[in-house]
């Protein structure tokens, strides 16, 4: 529970969910998650970190996650077993500026017809190479 904060739902009429249950067995583990955290800047990890400092011994307490989403956190996915709205790949912030950029420059001034490779030019100026590819940018638009 502490990876992902939900209930484990502990009780024989959720099954299924008891099946995904483990149980911290190991001192090591808050070590390993508290490194792994260190290593991330996304507010999941600041979330786990925070629950498991909380506690200075997991085996003790009882501590128990859900097998995906231990696996989701040491994979550095996003947590998509509980997460509404979360699927799908990561969204590239400095692409994203960047096309908000274009957007801009195409609405400040009156154009003519441009091509996609134009297009993808004017935008290499104001990011260099990370921009988005001919397809992206077609779809995007």
């Amino acid at each position: 529970m502490f990876f992902c904060n939900k209930s484990t739902a502990l009780d024989e009429q959720h099954p299924e969910v008891k099946a995904d249950i483990r149980h911290v067995e190991t001192l090591e583990l808050r070590q390993r998650v508290l490194e792994h955290c260190s290593g991330r800047t996304d507010d999941s990890s600041m979330a786990v970190q925070g629950r498991v400092l909380m506690c200075s011994d997991l085996v003790a307490a009882g501590a128990v996650y859900h097998k995906n989403c231990h696996r989701s956190f040491f994979e550095m996915r996003p947590f998509l077993e509980h997460s509404k709205g979360m699927v799908g790949r990561p969204v590239d912030k400095e692409k994203v500026d960047v096309f908000d950029k274009l957007c801009e420059w195409l609405e400040a001034d009156v154009h003519d017809l441009l091509k996609l490779n134009e297009l993808t030019e004017k935008a290499q100026t104001f990011a260099g190479a990370n921009v988005y590819s001919h397809r992206q940018l077609k779809r995007k638009l």
